[in-house]
């Protein structure tokens, strides 16, 4: 998976995104997870803070094999540095 997106080099807060089928920004897998477990869409914020921490929100949506529904998948944390 490649994601990505128009970003100022000064941002504090950008987005990144990759969807499958996309030449630009796409998402590629081996044949097991493509059967299994098919990334469909990748979503990525990320927020850089004053204190020195960073934080992220990332939603993955998939394919699972037996399932109806688009699975959704969210991590999100935020990080500081020590």
């Amino acid at each position: 998976m490649v994601a990505g997106g128009i970003v100022e080099p000064d941002a504090k807060h950008f987005k990144l995104t990759a969807h499958e089928g996309s030449s630009i920004f796409g998402i590629g897998c081996n044949p097991f997870l493509n059967g299994e477990f098919k990334t469909v869409a990748f979503e990525l914020e990320m927020s850089f803070h004053d204190d020195q921490s960073l934080s992220y929100y990332q939603v993955t949506m998939m394919e699972i094999k037996g399932q109806e529904a688009l699975f959704e998948h969210i991590d999100r944390n935020r990080l500081k540095r020590v």
